[in-house]
């Protein structure tokens, strides 16, 4: 039955007599869970499917299947369509990216070393604001290579890259702060809503990243998007992820990968949304095809220039009969001033 085969284990048959419906049975113990969820707090399509996939009540790679739910149970009265959000967009929108010259001025203005390592962490492994803050110091496998970050987007763990030339950063980061657990210690007193927290806020990095792209004047507003009410900035914190997977996707890094250590829900995402931005693989191959176009050419010229020799043609002319001796002497009087 198509209904059930994107569960984990086969749903419990529901055993109430006013509802007779086999669909209804397939999918009772679903629709609990989703119910529960969203008493809790509203969710989009997207957000709910990973969380069961978490929980271990969904198959990944069934999501359209996840979508036939949850269209009938808000047809059928079961889920609240108030309680679902909706993630549609009406376009594509290009995130932006540093480059390099503009990378150089960001870590050489920033004198927060706080600001500064966080930044580079993002910017090393893709990682968001969130993940950054939470890191742990045993959370780094120096040898392997990698990063474990833990409770990500939608509740997902994750490996993610740290390549061995980033070692010293961190290491001279955990003497320099006195780390022993958390990467970011916090020592400021937080708000009742994060008192537990022993992580330095995402705040806190944030206004951080603020003021050194406004010290370095790399900030601007593109007010292209007035007319739809979001005048967008330039650069975010965010911005630093961004640039990590369009970077490693034209250096010819598998978008499987990229999409992996990113923690992209689907590959789409990955290719979608940076392949926009991906732009050097295009530009190199247009360029080998002006470069290749330009340099038959000019062989073709040189070719053509090399291969005729006046002197000798007039001689061979001479030879031959076609002209006279007398006509042969002034024309070659000419070519010799020439």
């Amino acid at each position: 039955m198509q209904q059930i085969a994107m569960f984990l284990t086969e749903p419990k048959n529901d055993d109430r007599s006013s509802i007779q419906s086999a669909v209804y049975n397939a999918y009772a113990s679903l629709l609990e869970e989703v119910g529960g969820l969203l008493k809790e707090q509203n969710y989009s399509g997207h957000e709910l499917y990973e969380i069961l996939i978490h929980k271990g009540h969904l198959r990944p790679t069934h999501f359209k299947e996840f979508e036939k739910f949850l269209r009938w149970g808000v047809r059928e009265g079961y889920i609240d369509k108030n309680k679902l959000i909706s993630r549609r967009t009406k376009g594509t929108r290009i995130p932006n990216r540093f480059t390099k010259e503009q990378l150089v001025t960001y870590f050489h203005t920033a004198d927060d070393p706080r600001v500064a390592v966080a930044s580079f962490i993002a910017l090393w492994s893709g990682l968001r604001i969130g993940d950054v803050v939470r890191l742990k110091v045993e959370d780094f496998d120096f040898e392997r290579e990698v990063v474990k970050v833990v409770q990500s987007k939608r509740a997902k763990d994750r490996i993610a890259p740290f390549l061995r030339e980033g070692q010293q950063i961190i290491e001279r980061w955990i003497k320099y702060s006195g780390a022993t657990e958390y990467l970011f210690p916090s020592y400021e007193s937080h708000s009742m809503a994060t008192i537990d927290e022993q992580y330095l806020s995402k705040r806190t990095i944030t206004n951080g990243f603020n003021e050194v792209v406004k010290e370095a004047t790399l900030q601007r507003v593109d007010e292209r998007y007035k007319i739809q009410g979001n005048q967008r900035k330039n650069f975010t914190f965010h911005t630093f992820r961004h640039t990590f997977c369009t970077y490693h996707l034209e250096n010819e890094v598998s978008a499987a990968f990229v999409s992996r250590a990113a923690g992209h829900s689907k590959m789409d995402t990955t290719v979608g949304v940076y392949g926009h931005m991906a732009t050097g693989n295009m530009i190199q191959a247009f360029r080998r095809s002006f470069e290749k176009n330009k340099k038959t050419k000019l062989e073709k010229k040189i070719v053509q220039k090399s291969d005729f020799d006046p002197m000798k043609e007039l001689t061979q002319l001479f030879i031959s009969g076609e002209i006279s001796e007398e006509v042969f002497r002034k024309k070659k009087m000419v070519l010799a001033e020439a």
